[in-house]
């Protein structure tokens, strides 16, 4: 069990989530709106608390968070089914990719990552970065696409 305070749902969660739906909409070029994006992220964060405190094996509950969110991109904010599948698992790869970058950094400045992950505040200050690291990620993809995969013309009809 991953047990996550309601401070850490607010604090990380909500705005993580939000940088995932955003991720998702600029990576599908689908147009924003912001009520479903909202909604999608409240929703999200409320689940992951809720699949974070069942009594299941670590992964378990990321693949849950996974297929929820699938889900929900494509009902809620009408995003393709193949389109969700694809940016939802390279978001996930992306995402964990910047908090192993994070994790490194604060060992390497020998910080002892089991005290400093005990208090939720320390928690959350200590793994902003890697949301940074993942905003900038997600913008540099999308400044390659655009440059090198811009989208074909519409043929008039």
């Amino acid at each position: 069990m991953l047990k996550l305070t309601l401070l850490e749902v607010i604090l990380r969660g909500v705005p993580e989530t939000l940088l995932f739906i955003w991720a998702i909409y600029v990576l599908t070029q689908t147009p924003i709106k912001y009520s479903r994006v909202i909604l999608t992220s409240i929703i999200i964060s409320l689940l992951t608390f809720v699949i974070r405190l069942l009594p299941i094996n670590i992964g378990i509950n990321t693949f849950l968070v996974i297929v929820v969110s699938i889900y929900l991109y494509n009902k809620i904010n009408k995003i393709p089914i193949k389109q969700s599948i694809s940016t939802t698992i390279l978001i996930f790869i992306i995402e964990y990719i910047c908090e192993l970058i994070n994790v490194i950094g604060l060992q390497l400045l020998k910080f002892d990552l089991n005290k400093l992950f005990q208090n939720p505040l320390n928690k959350i200050l200590y793994a902003t970065p890697s949301l940074v690291f993942f905003a900038i990620a997600i913008l540099t993809i999308v400044k390659i696409k655009r440059t090198y995969f811009p989208p074909s013309p519409k043929e008039n009809m």
